[in-house]
């Protein structure tokens, strides 16, 4: 599987909790060490500016965590508004215009 650079729309659900739970387990073992640093246990010679530089070498990791979390949000939102769409939208449709929306929904999501 490549890079979540081209996820894809057939991605499966398991295989996005399991890219998100690698991701939350490499941010983990980086605010470790992160942590480690500024309480003394691995350097004891940083002083405010060292704190802050500390953080640079954990930013791509950061920023590639918060788009994946982002492109995984929107998934699930698509999924769970075509689910209520198809499911249960119908009850909150007028029984006049039910008619209506069953062929709006048939054309929006009729497969190509």
């Amino acid at each position: 599987m490549n890079l979540p650079i081209n996820l894809g729309k057939n991605l499966k659900m398991f295989e996005l909790i399991g890219i998100m739970a690698v991701y939350a387990f490499i941010l983990l073992i980086l605010v470790t060490q992160y942590a480690l640093m500024i309480t003394g246990v691995v350097k004891q010679d940083l002083n405010k500016i060292g704190h802050i530089i500390g953080w640079i070498p954990f930013l791509p990791f950061i920023l590639m965590f918060i788009a994946t979390f982002w492109y995984v949000f929107i998934h699930l939102y698509k999924n769970f508004k075509k689910w209520f769409e198809l499911k249960w939208c119908w009850i909150f449709i007028r029984p006049k215009k039910r008619v209506v929306w069953a062929e709006y929904i048939r054309k929006k999501y009729e497969k190509k």
